[in-house]
């Protein structure tokens, strides 16, 4: 059996996902390693890594392998955080390949392959840590070198633009420009879209904004459904759908739902711009016309100090929604907005704040697991947040 490098723990992967372990048991799947790396990193399920306190390092991530993400402004990027990217003279399959096998892309791949991170790389919190000799080994297991492997999730950035201004969010800060894609641009990503297969390639029609305030958004998710695809989307659902842009979306696969509170209040003092009641009325009305294969619905969660305390709340929301993963993030710090209700990382707060966030979200994570809710937690922070805590109440010289 293989269980994968020195730092995973099959024991509690298989704990944690319960169809995992019976696939195992029954012999359909020679391990929760073997899961995790073929398919359960890409459906967003917990890793089984334990963070190493040394060594060799660098993050599991098959993004510059399998992922492409093109802006409004036809630029090409191999995950969100990377930071170069390649200008595309013509949006066709030619172009795609050669701008994906450019000297930034391989050299980023070589990056993370011998584990000589970069600055974004470094300071990324959404992928795990793995040593680089392990990952060099996956790698080598699935054929992929220098060049990039077969395309597997091809993100669509319809805007940059957004109708909330959370406090919290690079869209609020004075310096931010928004950009929408064109429908001459949206017309070469369709070319490209013609040449893929919709049984292996997701397609996610979102970027940094909210897609849904696009004018030509709707023309666009339909003209992918006409393909054969079924397309991922997250949205703050935040203004009230027409029926026919609910009946589209009722066709997607994934329907992934922003929001950090299910406090109307405090929701309304964060994101300055939306009302409970409406993303509710919203999922309804999409459940409402689904098929027979709906879209799965998730929620996309920032843990900050405002939200924290009250994460349990979610679990009840979920269940009354047919919601069944969540994943939460962790805040990013931008300037404080003037006048408003601002956002705090948990690592800076002071103790015994710190230590009792870190404990009310560990709570809400697990109450959230027994009602048989998939939680993630991207690239693990919080086991980051509670190892930092050990070694700050150890050296308090050290704490925030």
């Amino acid at each position: 059996m293989e269980y994968g490098p020195a730092d995973w723990d099959e024991e509690s992967y298989l704990a944690l996902y319960a169809d995992v372990k019976a696939a195992v048991a029954a012999g359909h799947l020679p391990s929760g390693w073997h899961h995790y790396q073929q398919h359960g990193w890409a459906e967003g399920r917990r890793s089984g890594n334990r963070p190493a306190p040394s060594g060799h390092q660098t993050r599991l991530c098959y993004d510059p392998w399998t992922y492409l993400e093109i802006t409004p402004g036809r630029v090409l990027k191999a995950c969100c955080n990377f930071g170069t990217t390649v200008e595309l003279d013509q949006l066709n399959v030619g172009s795609l390949h050669r701008a994906w096998n450019s000297e930034p892309f391989q050299q980023l791949r070589q990056q993370l392959r011998d584990g000589r991170l970069n600055e974004r790389c470094t300071a990324c919190h959404i992928r795990p840590w793995i040593p680089a000799d392990d990952f060099a080994a996956l790698l080598a297991d699935q054929g992929f070198d220098l060049n990039p492997g077969p395309l597997r999730t091809l993100r669509v950035e319809v805007t940059t633009a957004c109708n909330l201004r959370c406090t919290y969010c690079p869209v609020s800060q004075p310096w931010y420009e928004p950009r929408s894609m064109t429908l001459d641009t949206f017309d070469q990503v369709l070319a490209l879209l013609a040449d893929q297969d919709p049984q292996t390639l997701q397609v996610h029609l979102n970027g940094h904004g909210e897609t849904t305030i696009h004018p030509q958004w709707l023309s666009f998710a339909q003209r992918v459904l006409d393909l054969g695809f079924r397309p991922q989307l997250i949205t703050n659902l935040s203004r009230p759908l027409a029926v026919d842009e609910a009946a589209a979306l009722a066709r997607f696969a994934v329907i992934c739902v922003s929001l950090d509170t299910v406090d109307p209040l405090l929701l309304r003092q964060m994101r300055r711009s939306v009302e409970l009641k409406t993303i509710e009325a919203n999922l309804k009305l999409i459940r409402t016309l689904g098929d027979g294969d709906p879209p799965a619905l998730q929620l996309s969660c920032g843990v900050y100090d405002q939200t924290v305390m009250g994460l349990e709340q979610l679990g009840t929301f979920c269940q009354k929604h047919g919601i069944a993963a969540i994943t939460f993030w962790q805040l990013v710090k931008y300037p404080d907005v003037p006048d408003a209700l601002n956002a705090r990382p948990i690592p800076s707060l002071p103790e015994p704040q710190r230590r009792h966030s870190i404990e009310a979200f560990e709570r809400a994570v697990n109450a959230m697991e027994a009602k048989g809710i998939l939680v993630d937690v991207a690239g693990g922070f919080l086991e980051d947040w509670k190892r930092d805590l050990i070694g700050a109440e150890a050296h308090p010289s050290l704490a925030p």
